[in-house]
């Protein structure tokens, strides 16, 4: 989709993140809301996605996508080579860091009795296709490095990055939807310039 890849959190954006999440959304929109937990949920919602997305199964992810977004990435889809879409699928265990990278509250008809509120949440997830096999060759000293090393396999890493988005206005029930989905490789950043 296009959208500038995100990699590495942002001092700026996590100091920001702990203070709208903790300081606001906790506060004052949903005394439940967590971080921790939305990245818990953040995780399963990639993991479930991204297998549909692999095997093609659009009819699985209606609600889960905004309209327009669904719609982006069907018309993506088509254009990946079926090895691309089998690198889609991720599994929870081969993804080694995730982190929100921003986080953003929209106000619509500000001050108005039409005021509504969303909240939108960007996260970021690096995967390693086989990482709990590489930390165990690791352990056993079969593989050579240290942690460092798991960048050098370029090809068995990819990137997620995530956007999902709630309503929170009050007396209004919504469920998180996305509206970003990108997978790429970080070989491939020359591209997205």
């Amino acid at each position: 989709m296009d959208f500038p890849w995100v990699i590495w959190p942002s001092l700026w954006h996590t100091i920001r993140n702990w203070i709208l999440s903790n300081l606001l959304i906790y506060r004052y929109l949903d005394q439940e809301f967590s971080l921790s937990s939305f990245r818990t949920g953040a995780i399963q919602a990639l993991v479930h996605v991204s297998q549909e997305l692999s095997k093609g199964n659009f009819d699985a992810l209606e609600g889960l996508f905004t309209k327009p977004t669904l719609e982006e990435v069907r018309k993506n889809f088509s254009r990946f080579s079926l090895k691309q879409r089998l690198d889609l699928a991720v599994q929870e265990d081969d993804i080694f860091l995730s982190f929100p990278y921003q986080i953003g509250i929209i106000f619509t008809n500000e001050g108005s009795k039409n005021e509504r509120i969303f909240v939108e949440i960007t996260m970021c997830y690096h995967i390693f296709r086989g990482f709990q096999d590489y930390l165990k060759s690791k352990a056993e000293g079969t593989g050579s490095g240290a942690f460092k090393t798991v960048y050098e396999n370029h090809d068995r890493i990819s990137i997620a990055n995530y956007r999902f988005i709630r309503e929170f206005t009050k007396g209004v029930e919504d469920d998180w939807t996305i509206t970003l989905a990108n997978h790429f490789k970080p070989g491939d950043m020359g591209q997205n310039r």
